[in-house]
């Protein structure tokens, strides 16, 4: 139980998502939220044509994918190699990623990534540990 209004957000947070999505209105958020939903599936075309699959059927931002053929520690190793911040889910062994807005540029690049980074993994299976960082 807490004991104000807001729970355990923070009072600043909730005022400026409030003055957001009056600064966007309805069609505003509803073009921004296309444009998210348009990068989830980019990438889930992208990894399937680097021969991975995508983990269940998203139907919003958040979107995991693995494959059985591919180490996924090491190719998230791969990834986070040339920058980029890998979240796993491990039942079954993926990568995890949760998309805004700032990912619809780098769509692109962080397909090469992936696909360097399947290719230095090579195709053998196998668990390269991983292990959460905070």
């Amino acid at each position: 139980m807490t004991n104000t209004l807001v729970g355990t957000r923070a009072g600043g947070a909730i005022a400026s998502a409030w003055a957001v999505m009056n600064y966007l209105g309805e069609d505003g958020y509803l073009r921004i939220t296309e444009r998210v939903l348009a990068t989830r599936r980019a990438i889930e075309a992208g990894v399937q044509k680097l021969g991975m699959h995508t983990l269940g059927r998203p139907e919003l931002s958040i979107v995991a994918y693995g494959s059985e053929r591919h180490d996924i520690g090491a190719v998230g190793q791969g990834l986070l190699q040339r920058g980029w911040l890998t979240g796993y889910v491990t039942k079954p062994a993926g990568i995890h990623l949760m998309l805004n807005l700032t990912h619809e540029p780098v769509v692109g690049r962080y397909l090469e990534d992936l696909a360097a980074s399947i290719a230095e993994a090579g195709g053998t299976g196998g668990h390269t540990p991983v292990a959460a960082v905070y």
